[in-house]
């Protein structure tokens, strides 16, 4: 309602609410992105490029690994 004022476990319940939602949302983007990456991986000619997509995938790899895992940290802590 407003003008009431938020209580901690509400707030709490809103922002566990969202960070779930944020882990569906990046899920999609992961596996979006690499299937990008792999079609550009096996679609590459020359062996320069295919080398250049494969390090730009294990840094995203790495990267979304990373988000991943503070994500689960955070959910643990809630």
């Amino acid at each position: 309602m407003p003008g009431e004022k938020p209580t901690k476990e509400g707030l709490l319940y809103d922002f566990y609410f969202d960070e779930t939602s944020r882990v569906g949302q990046r899920t999609d983007f992961f596996l979006i992105f690499h299937a990008i990456l792999l079609e550009a991986f096996f679609g590459a000619t020359h062996e320069m490029p295919r080398a250049d997509v494969g390090i730009l995938r294990c840094l995203t790899a790495y990267l979304w690994f990373m988000t991943g895992y503070r994500q689960r940290w955070i959910l643990r802590h809630l």
